[in-house]
């Protein structure tokens, strides 16, 4: 039922790591580098290489020089021949882009002609995952417009334990020509954040470690070495050197055994990250290998991997140094990656060429090499580049035969084989791209544009192959061939030639409109479609409280791509909720224009590793001025469930906390050991402060049965809850349930979740806020409709439930019972293709017996009356297309109770991309006797 949430890859990191054995695994204990050459080989201050019995304090240092009379500025590229370090003191130092996270006065650089790094300083207020500063957090080539670095954040890992950074220094700021030398000295400590690391790190081991970034003149490659040196009494076996190396997934990874995805398991020789070549924003490259053989990598996922470089003795007194290197590229794996073949004198072929399109040479194109005769679509890529501007590229592959694809948006895919190439070859060959096609979007609504998405699905074309890489119509989503995203229904979009099935839609709201398009060689094909509105939500709106961005390091959608998405799919409100930071929609809703159709605020999704988990947290407070502030696990770190929620609720903003995918991992109901049936916790007392709890998680009901929710369920829900193994499959709103019975005000709410380019809003939140128009829609009303339980989750069914007469939900709506029985009038609408096929209903979180009484249904406590949990939905019971079902449902309480009721379906739902349609209530309360509602 619940999927495993990909929030939570530090922490699968750690899980990883504490229990693969990784101390002993092949590639990690080996002190011989790889290549041909030895480690002190490498570069030009060879003799700088610690040597493992040196003295770190014997002689003067190889890699000190006394400064300049004068400093070079830090602004743009370093002089022909130069490198230059210093502390950031102007915006003009930065660095710049997306990952950007460098600050004036807490930032160190190095630059030379044409790559540009920032370290972090120790000033306080770290970034990143590492407490202590000193993480290297961009990296960028030098450029003449704007920054476009994408890099997140490398620490030293040193016997699992991270680097305190006491003091920074520059030990050469590049005086002749050397290398520019910023040096990090500290000691080794727990990372005060992470606890199973801190738990396989143990006591302090008495080293003093001390990191130089190394940058050379006119290299595209970072030297990074980390001495390790033994001060205490004792030597130290098995000591791990590695890196916490975190791409983020802006950067999809490649390495030469895996191709393009995560290196988790398969040891790389080397990792490298590419791009969208159609990003105009990312058109920087990383890559990232060491002198000692394969990285180790115990896990690689969503944009972080823990790579293990070496495993060595740290003798008493001795000294033990770690070495590797990260380069910059131009967006592809071949640039960056080539530099650092040579310096590890690992034998590669060159192949170049250029790549022709309708109109002569194509940039933006992706070529990629595979083993020649591998079977399209089971190939792994053997190598990348990318071509620039006049259509020139440069690939570098192993020694081999190959067969080359040149792939870009729109086009038919160009091919050719090199033949064999030997180690120190070149190959020219030049690729022609096949033709181009297109479409031209007219999407409207009563005649005027829409925002609206169009779903391609091939009938007759060229099949995406997912291994070419991040080209969009390669790797589309929903299974899709290309899916397109339009902020007024108009638009000349490229599209490969072909024969489609498009579905045009406006998310669950709007009929799914479909037409055949064929996409002609060199032509535009028209998408024309008029959009009709047939659910009626007035007074409702449709927020998401869960979604993410490039802003969160395990998501690579860009904030403007997310609110296309939400919009497209007809949501009307959402909170931003990155991991640790902050994303604002409102600039990219301007430029957009949908301020008619969508607002926003600004949330959080605060990500602690354990201590009950994540929590989003909205409104967040929010400076532009200052958009760094409070960001990343610096505001968590070292605080106990209770204190990060006390501290979430003492915040002027005011936000709502919502506890996340309860039973995801070390979420917090698994986390704290949380008894739904009895309310008992295995771990410590409960945390108070929550306000509302993610039911459902990416579409996905809150049980997998109905009868999970029965008294005869209660004992195996309980040893669910108790089992270490199981406590994860507990149902989610029997977590809810068992809040609501210890007498909590909490409020169920349905997410996304979403991390990828589509899918916001599946499931969401309906609100009931008495207004229609985004416009009018402010964050206290929202907040108090969340606080006050008026919401409806929902994944593709509208339901709105009347009772007494009155649209009352939540606890400060209690409806006092006119008669003897209670009367739902259950009204439930969804757009053809989208089926609603059962109903539920709950009195005080158990199922009540459904059963039809001529127009009305009858719920009863017992089955003695022929009633059944989950009454089916007949042909009968609609109204018309989209009016499924509007009839009373009528209980007899004993006591007051309360009601929640399910419109629940099967099956995908056409373009939304989610399936298992339904919807759900809140607590509906009914006071029985007249003297308030009793618990």
């Amino acid at each position: 039922m619940r999927r495993a949430v990909s929030c939570c890859v530090v922490l699968g990191f750690l899980l990883c790591v504490s229990s693969a054995g990784l101390l002993a695994a092949p590639g990690c204990a080996d002190d011989a580098p790889a290549g041909t050459g030895d480690a002190e080989d490498l570069g030009a201050d060879a003799d700088a290489d610690a040597d493992a019995d040196a003295d770190a304090d014997t002689g003067p240092d190889p890699l000190a020089c006394d400064p300049r009379p004068a400093p070079l500025p830090l602004e743009g590229p370093a002089p022909d021949g130069e490198a230059v370090v210093g502390a950031v003191t102007r915006p003009a130092d930065l660095i710049g882009g997306e990952g950007a996270y460098g600050e004036v006065g807490r930032a160190w650089k190095l630059a030379n002609r044409r790559v540009a790094f920032l370290i972090q300083g120790n000033e306080g207020r770290p970034i990143g995952y590492s407490l202590f500063g000193g993480s290297l957090l961009d990296a960028d080539l030098q450029r003449d417009g704007p920054g476009q670095d994408t890099f997140r954040e490398l620490f030293p890992v040193v016997g699992w334990r991270l680097q305190s950074v006491e003091r920074i220094s520059v030990l050469c700021d590049g005086n002749g020509g050397r290398p520019a030398v910023l040096r990090l000295e500290g000691v080794d400590v727990e990372s005060g954040m992470m606890p199973l690391l801190d738990v396989l790190a143990g006591a302090p081991k008495g080293f003093r470690i001390v990191t130089d970034y190394i940058l050379e003149p006119d290299t595209t490659v970072l030297r990074i070495r980390t001495q390790a040196i033994n001060e205490s009494p004792r030597t130290h076996p098995d000591v791990m050197f590695g890196d916490m190396l975190i791409f983020g997934t802006t950067n999809t990874m490649f390495s030469p055994q895996g191709g393009f995805g995560p290196v988790d398991g398969i040891e790389p020789s080397w990792i490298a990250t590419t791009t969208d070549p159609e990003e105009p924003r990312r058109n920087v490259s990383y890559a990232y290998a060491t002198p000692y053989g394969p990285v180790n990598t115990p896990i690689s996922t969503e944009g972080i991997t823990g790579g293990i470089g070496r495993t060595v003795t740290v003798v008493r007194g001795g000294t033990e140094t770690f070495e590797r290197y990260l380069s910059v590229g131009d967006g592809g794996v071949s640039s960056a990656v080539e530099p650092l073949l040579a310096l590890l004198d690992t034998p590669y072929a060159v192949v170049a060429g250029t790549v022709t399109g309708p109109d002569g040479p194509a940039g933006d194109v992706a070529v990629v090499a595979f083993p020649e005769g591998a079977e399209p679509g089971r190939r792994t890529a053997a190598g990348q580049a990318i071509t620039g501007a006049d259509g020139r590229y440069r690939l570098v592959v192993p020694p081999g035969s190959y067969d080359l694809v040149a792939a870009k948006v729109g086009h038919t895919r160009g091919r050719a084989v090199t033949g064999a190439l030997a180690a120190g070859a070149t190959a020219s060959i030049d690729l022609g791209l096949g033709p181009r096609g297109a479409v031209t979007l007219d999407i409207r609504e009563g005649g005027a544009p829409v925002p609206a998405k169009v779903v391609f699905r091939g009938i007759d074309m060229e099949p995406p192959e997912r291994q070419l890489g991040p080209v969009a119509d390669e790797v589309a989503p929903m299974g899709a061939h290309r899916v397109l995203y339009t902020p007024d229904g108009r638009g000349t979009y490229p599209v490969k030639p072909g024969r489609y099935r498009a579905t045009v839609s406006r998310g669950p709201e709007y009929g799914f409109v479909e037409l055949e398009v064929t996409v002609p060689e060199g032509g535009v094909a028209p998408v024309t479609a008029e959009l009709r509105r047939l659910v009626d939500s007035s007074g409702w709106i449709g927020a998401e409280f869960h979604v993410h961005t490039r802003a969160s390091v395990d998501s690579s959608t860009d904030t403007c791509q997310r609110v296309l998405d939400a919009v497209a799919e007809g949501l009307d409100y959402a909170s931003s909720t990155d991991h640790d930071g902050y994303s604002d929609y409102q600039p990219c809703i301007e430029s957009l224009g949908v301020q008619a159709y969508f607002h926003s605020m600004i949330g959080a999704e605060v990500s602690p590793m354990s201590n009950g988990g994540h929590r989003n947290a909205f409104p967040m407070p929010y400076d532009p001025a200052d958009p760094l502030r409070n960001w990343g696990p610096q505001f968590w770190a070292g605080l106990s469930s209770q204190a990060l929620n006390d501290k979430l609720r003492a915040l002027p903003t005011e936000p709502v906390v919502m506890m996340n995918h309860p039973r995801s991992s070390l979420s917090y109901t698994s986390w704290v050991e949380f008894d739904p049936v009895t309310g008992e916790t295995g771990r410590e007392a409960l945390t108070t402060g929550f306000e509302a709890i993610e039911t459902s998680n990416g579409g996905e009901l809150p049980f997998d049965s109905i009868e999970q929710l029965t008294a005869e369920s209660d004992e195996a829900i309980r040893e669910m809850a108790r089992s270490s193994g199981r406590r994860d499959e507990v149902p989610t709103f029997r977590d809810y349930l068992g809040f609501l019975a210890l007498g909590w005000d909490i409020t169920a709410m349905g997410t996304s979740d979403v991390h990828g380019p589509s899918g916001a809003g599946y499931s969401r939140s309906y609100l009931r806020v008495g207004v229609d128009d985004p416009r009018e829609v402010t964050e206290e009303m929202v907040t108090t409709a969340v606080r006050e339980g008026r919401v409806v989750v929902s994944n593709g069914v509208f339901l709105r439930v009347l009772v007494e007469g009155e649209e009352a939900m939540g606890p400060r709506e209690v409806v006092p019972m006119g008669g003897t029985e209670v009367e739902l009038y259950v009204q439930v609408e969804a757009v053809p293709g989208v089926d609603v096929s059962t109903l539920h209903v709950l009195a005080n979180g158990r199922p009540l017996y459904l059963r039809r009484d001529g127009s009305r249904i009858l719920a009863e406590d017992t089955a003695a009356g022929g009633g059944v949990l989950s009454l089916p939905l007949l042909a009968g019971d609609a109204i018309d297309e989209v009016l499924r079902l509007a009839t009373e449902v009528v209980h007899a309480p004993r006591r007051d109770t309360f009601y929640h009721v399910f419109a629940t379906g099967i099956g995908a739902m056409g373009p939304l991309p989610s399936s298992g349609p339904f919807a759900y209530t809140n607590a509906i309360y009914v006071d029985v006797d007249g003297g308030g509602f009793d618990r």
